[in-house]
């Protein structure tokens, strides 16, 4: 999956077994991007930090054709991880 207006791709930040899958939700809001109730994307996976450790994430994406630049994928990440253990320690203060 090429980035537009870039040489890089984004698989180099994708966990190597989560790529399928995300490849395979991207590919499907595509072949719906003419759709009129196109739903966002939804999804969880892991990306890889800079120091190469997973980080477990939910993503929230949606396609959209954008007159100069074709077709976009916006997406909103948040670090789930981080949230959970957070979540976690201040329920073991309780």
């Amino acid at each position: 999956m090429a980035l537009k207006n870039t040489d890089r791709k984004m698989d180099h930040v994708i966990y190597p077994t989560d790529r399928p899958k995300v490849n395979m939700i991207v590919a499907q809001a595509v072949a719906n991007v003419n759709r009129k109730s196109q739903r966002p994307e939804i999804m969880t996976f892991r990306l890889l930090t800079k120091d190469g450790c997973p980080l477990k994430v939910l993503a929230k994406g949606r396609l959209v054709r954008d007159p100069r630049d074709g077709l976009v994928f916006y997406v909103t990440i948040l670090d789930v991880a981080t949230d959970l253990l957070l979540d976690q320690a201040a329920a073991s203060k309780d």
